[in-house]
Order: C-alpha cells, then sequence, then structure tokens
C-alpha cells in the first residue's frame, strides 16, 4: 500500500513539472485571448503583449499611428487584465 502511495505521489509530481498553463481573457474591443504557456505568470504576459499588439494595430488601422499617452494607455489597459 505504501508503494502505491509513493508511486502515485511521484507520478503526480513529474506531470506537474510538464504541465502548461492557458490563460483566457475576453477583453471586448480587440476579441478573446488565449495563450498557453509553461507557466501562468508567461502567459499572463504574452496575453498582455498580444493585448497591446492587438490595440496598436486596431488604432492604426482606424486612426493613423499612436502617440506616446494613447501607448501609454494601451499598456495601462493591457496590464490590469485579469489575472
Amino acid at each position: 500500500m505504501k508503494t502505491l502511495i509513493l508511486t502515485l505521489i511521484i507520478f503526480s509530481s513529474s506531470l506537474s513539472f510538464a504541465a502548461t498553463h492557458t490563460y483566457k481573457v475576453e477583453t471586448g474591443d480587440v476579441g478573446t485571448i488565449e495563450i498557453t504557456a509553461k507557466d501562468k505568470p508567461t502567459a499572463f504576459k504574452q496575453a498582455a503583449l498580444e493585448c497591446y499588439d492587438r490595440r496598436v494595430a486596431q488604432y492604426e488601422a482606424h486612426r493613423g499611428s499612436v502617440d506616446e499617452d494613447r501607448a501609454l494607455q494601451f499598456i495601462e489597459s493591457c496590464a490590469n487584465l485579469s489575472y
């Protein structure tokens, strides 16, 4: 019985090292962002970068180049996605 429990513990801990995390957020204006990465902080960071890139692309497509103040607003809104 002890061997079985020990084997299950080792097996489950080895699975956690290979696990990936998926971060999904609905931003509304730039759509759903879904990122899979090796851990939660990395997935969140990649989602924030994707959010920023989408906002800039959308803004430039409709209004032209992004000024510094607008870029800072985009950074702030994408950095404050729900974690």
